[in-house]
């Protein structure tokens, strides 16, 4: 790898770093900079892998390394809500007599920071 290349995170299919290339788009022939580059994983244990095409060397590279942010995954997002439920609870159980009041506006609370209804 050359020293532009060290910056490329590892390949997202593979996790590896040694089969990967920065390469030029298209039949055009020598050093331009703002020629169209992607780059490509090689390895052998999954099919080519390309980025997407970028005008330039170094945009090429910042488009690979760009990673989407993965949304939390269904069990997440029901650990948060059990964790909240949980919380609500003992707030709950904590109050020194039953104001029903404060009870509905606690767990309208927490349904507002599970993102849930307001009624």
């Amino acid at each position: 790898m050359t020293q532009v290349d060290e910056a490329l995170k590892p390949c997202p299919f593979c996790g590896s770093d040694e089969h990967l290339f920065v390469g030029w788009v298209g039949s055009l022939t020598g050093d331009m900079p703002d020629r169209p580059y992607r780059v490509s994983c090689n390895n052998l244990d999954h099919d080519t892998v390309t980025g997407p095409v970028a005008y330039g060397r170094h945009a090429a590279i910042a488009a690979w390394n760009t990673r989407a942010t993965p949304a939390p995954s269904q069990t997440d997002t029901l650990r948060l809500a059990l964790l909240h439920t949980q919380m609500m609870l003992e707030q709950i159980a904590h109050l020194k007599s039953t104001d029903f009041a404060e009870v509905h506006r606690r767990i309208l609370a927490n349904r507002k920071a599970l993102g849930g209804s307001h009624d």
